[in-house]
């Protein structure tokens, strides 16, 4: 019985120590591998974390593409959602969307991001008696919160820029076009 009492003990501690470590990340998400030269496209910065988002700032100043032109699209109201990723589900932020595009085959690059945040933990509270509040099952007042802080960044990102492929015989004569 003792021996029951201490592993007990000893798994509530650690589950509530655990609850303050949140999984933080940033990464730039893409529709296409690659884009040929002259077309343009729309590149992603999302942020992700396993607790649901209280606040979050950029801490680099300017993000800069370099090998081709850029220009970004206003986000005018940053909601947060949950998303199943691969590693399970996590509460998601669109934080930059660029339409990006570039006329030389080459590279877009984009530079890595980092990212300051404070996160929402939820804990129950175990205290509830239904003889002082009886329908306080009802409500959510038995929810405990705290915020943690955390460091997170999005890592560089490269897109290829490649040439547009040429077309066959077959696509010019069914295209109306003539074969020289």
């Amino acid at each position: 019985m003792k021996h029951i009492l201490i592993t007990l003990f000893s798994l509530l501690s650690l589950s509530t120590f655990a609850t303050d470590k949140v999984e933080f990340f940033a990464r730039y998400e893409c529709a296409k591998e690659n884009i040929i030269a002259g077309d343009s496209i729309k590149v992603n910065l999302v942020l992700y974390c396993d607790q649901p988002f209280e606040s979050a700032n950029c801490t680099t100043k300017t993000i800069k593409v370099k090998g081709g032109h850029s220009r970004t699209i206003d986000i005018n109201n940053r909601q947060q959602q949950r998303v199943k990723l691969s590693k399970g589900i996590y509460y998601a932020i669109l934080w930059q969307s660029f339409v990006v595009g570039s006329d030389e085959v080459g590279n877009i690059k984009f530079p890595e991001v980092q990212f300051d945040a404070s996160f929402v933990i939820y804990e129950n509270d175990n205290s509830y008696d239904p003889f002082f509040d009886p329908f306080g099952f009802f409500g959510n007042s038995r929810r405990k919160s705290h915020t943690v802080k955390a460091k997170g960044k999005a890592d560089s990102y490269t897109l290829p820029v490649i040439e547009k492929p040429k077309r066959s015989t077959q696509e010019v004569i069914s295209s109306g076009g003539r074969v020289c």
